[in-house]
């Protein structure tokens, strides 16, 4: 009976033994979401995020080797992620930048076709009183609307 208790103590002793680096081991882990709301897992705490702590018993951390490159490909991902981010912007600032020129570019064109039509132009003084443009006046005008045409079109 003694044999048994001893036997069993024993048993007990080896198993605790086997956990024993296990438990040792044992290293906080985080959970939280991320700016997109994906979850993550970390052994680090994210410093500007409400994190929960997962803890695992019998799983050994990660060696310093694959958890520097973990972080050296995390800062890659997040530096694409900004590259491609200011490029879209850069895209969307160009296309409104093309969009503005080619509106210019057709009302210069719209303005030559009218002073060189022949018509007699109607403008607008700065009290909102029309009058007409006389031929120096349209002269320049016609040369200022070329003038825009080269640079918008």
């Amino acid at each position: 009976m003694v044999a048994m208790h001893v036997m069993k103590a024993l048993g007990l002793l080896a198993v605790l033994g086997l956990l024993a680096p296990g438990i040792a081991n044992a290293q906080k882990l985080y959970k939280y979401r991320d700016e997109t709301g994906a979850w993550v897992y970390s052994y680090k705490k994210p410093p500007d995020a409400p994190a929960e702590e997962v803890r695992l018993l019998g799983v050994a951390p990660p060696d310093k080797a694959a958890q520097e490159k973990l972080e050296k490909d995390k800062a890659a991902l997040d530096e694409r992620r900004e590259e491609r981010t200011a490029a879209a912007a850069t895209s969307d600032a160009q296309q409104e930048r093309e969009a503005i020129l080619k509106r210019n570019c057709e009302v210069a064109k719209e303005n030559l076709r009218v002073l060189e039509s022949g018509s007699r132009v109607v403008e607008t003084d700065k009290q909102g009183n029309p009058y007409f443009l006389d031929e120096e006046q349209t002269k320049a005008k016609t040369e200022q609307a070329r003038k825009q045409i080269e640079e918008y079109c």
